[in-house]
């Protein structure tokens, strides 16, 4: 980056443990101060969606004073739980610096991060750069050569704000947990922009496998994937694959297909199903594995 550019990290808290969020923050403020050394600004922006505020007014004043560096350091208790997309659109909707840095709050950034993920976007094409996720990589593919994607998980991103700004953030209407990236992924290619995988931007994501190597969902994921996976097919033009994996689920008796079903029906009667983009689906690839059981949201695709 030849001239000075301004960056905000932000996340969403949801009854994180504070040792957790301390190791976070220090990571964030190594990052900053590399960034910093460049001529970048660095801010910080935590939202919580916890039923009580995780910190007190004096907890966070005394972190403000140990991490006095970064250009601005705020927490913001929202007094809902707003899921992930609803908060990071009030954290990011009215931000002035250039970019943001979304991210989970318990993603430990890299000292190099912020400074790698800004380097792709010298091209102008170039509308998100995502961050690669250690020890275990995001199961999805992504051009060797191009380092493009064809979408991009909402653990760690930057974009800039302005972009951000003018998608109206996340579809908070269709989406309250799950999902929201990979459509957001999807609208940011409908633009006319580029999604770029950082291999260089890597994050520590703490998931786990179990002793075979497969990735266990938790019971949350579990209850909201499914009603946005189905929510998520239909808006980008696959309703017969939303059918079929609903229809799937209930035969497998899966936790929560029951819920889906229900909520899916309830939405289709009220008029409150998304309307459709992408008809000819230039953007938008789902495929069905049969194996699996799953959609999926890309032509790429391993199973963890």
């Amino acid at each position: 980056m030849s001239q000075q550019v301004s960056v905000q990290i932000q996340a969403v808290l949801y009854q994180n443990d504070k040792i957790e969020l301390t190791r976070a923050l220090d990571a964030a403020k190594a990052a900053a101060k590399v960034a910093w050394e460049k001529g970048i600004q660095v801010s910080l922006l935590w939202g919580d969606a916890s039923p009580e505020g995780i910190y007190s007014e004096e907890e966070w004043g005394q972190i403000q004073r140990k991490y006095a560096a970064f250009q601005k350091i705020e927490y913001r208790w929202f007094g809902e739980n707003t899921g992930y997309g609803k908060g990071n659109n009030l954290l990011g909707l009215n931000a002035t610096t250039d970019y943001l840095l979304v991210m989970n709050p318990e993603i430990l950034l890299s000292p190099r991060t912020i400074v790698d993920l800004l380097a792709p976007f010298a091209d102008p094409q170039v509308g998100l750069v995502e961050a690669r996720q250690i020890p275990v990589e995001h199961p999805k593919g992504f051009d060797l050569q191009t380092k493009e994607t064809e979408w991009a998980s909402g653990a760690c991103f930057m974009i800039p704000t302005a972009l951000y700004q003018e998608l109206e953030g996340f579809d908070t209407e269709t989406f309250f947990m799950y999902c929201e990236d990979v459509d957001f992924s999807w609208r940011v290619r409908l633009a006319g922009k580029k999604l770029y995988y950082q291999t260089q931007a890597g994050v520590f994501h703490a998931r786990r496998l179990s002793d075979t190597g497969e990735y266990k969902p938790s019971l949350t994921e579990a209850k909201y994937a499914l009603l946005t996976e189905l929510l998520l097919s239909y808006k980008w033009g696959y309703p017969e694959f939303a059918q079929k994996q609903l229809q799937m689920a209930l035969d497998r008796g899966d936790f929560g297909s029951q819920e889906a079903a229900e909520e899916f029906a309830r939405r289709e009667a009220e008029g409150r199903l998304p309307k459709m983009q992408d008809p000819e689906h230039k953007i938008a690839k789902i495929t069905q594995n049969e194996r699996h059981g799953g959609v999926y949201f890309t032509t790429q695709r391993y199973i963890l």
